[in-house]
């Protein structure tokens, strides 16, 4: 398993006492796909295979099961600290392998005019999982 993945688990099982990998199946994958209307990023497709969803306390799943919701069509949610922010890819960062990810403020509603840069999903969570720790 993915070292980053050894350690979200043992950060989730840190918060939640219990965390056990439910690796989402190849259909969901598909789904997932379909959804963003694109091959998944790397980092993220490992991490769907692997894990398929946890909760640490920031609460990351399969972007075929994510919640419809007051989202523009280019952001695509896929997870949530179940408090101000919800998660997503901006698919306005183009048909690069990466894709950026933004975080729609419930608060105010406001996400970035512009996409920023590409960012692999695997540094997103261990920037995540290091804020957490910290």
């Amino acid at each position: 398993m993915d070292p980053l993945h050894v350690r979200l688990l043992a950060r989730a099982r840190h918060s939640l006492g219990d965390a056990e990998p439910h690796p989402e199946p190849a259909e969901g994958i598909a789904a997932a796909e379909a959804r963003l209307g694109r091959p998944l990023p790397p980092g993220y497709r490992r991490f769907l295979e692997e894990i398929g969803r946890t909760h640490w306390p920031v609460l990351v799943e399969s972007v075929a099961k994510a919640e419809p919701g007051p989202f523009p069509d280019y952001f695509v949610p896929f997870g949530s600290d179940l408090g101000e922010r919800v998660y997503g890819f901006d698919l306005r960062g183009g048909d690069r392998v990466e894709l950026p990810i933004d975080f729609l403020d419930l608060e105010t509603d406001e996400l970035d005019e512009e996409p920023g840069p590409p960012v692999r999903f695997e540094d997103w969570l261990s920037a995540r999982l290091d804020e957490d720790e910290a």
